[in-house]
């Protein structure tokens, strides 16, 4: 079985870039197009303890987007976003 280029973006944030692993790696991995709150996930998303992936618009990106992505998802743990909203509602 090849792996999926999340796996591939996983394994490149480990070896070059551990601050970044760390962190990823902390977080439990759901693969899901449908986030708990019932709205549609496009690419990738995190609640602070979870990153969701859509699998099928996932794997669909290139590898050094595909690791951008996952670096941008950690950056919003870090910096505390999903804890610092408390009951606000996001706005899209």
């Amino acid at each position: 079985m090849n792996p999926s280029i999340f796996q591939k973006a996983k394994t490149k944030l480990v070896i070059s870039e551990p601050f970044y692993a760390t962190v990823l790696l902390s977080l439990r991995h759901v693969e899901t197009e449908v986030l708990p709150d019932g709205r549609p996930l496009w690419l990738a998303a995190t609640d602070g303890e979870t990153l969701y992936i859509n699998p099928k618009n996932f794997n669909a990106e290139p590898l050094a987007s595909a690791v951008g992505t996952l670096k941008q998802e950690v950056l919003h743990v870090v910096l505390q976003h999903p804890f610092r909203r408390g009951t606000r509602t996001a706005r899209r």
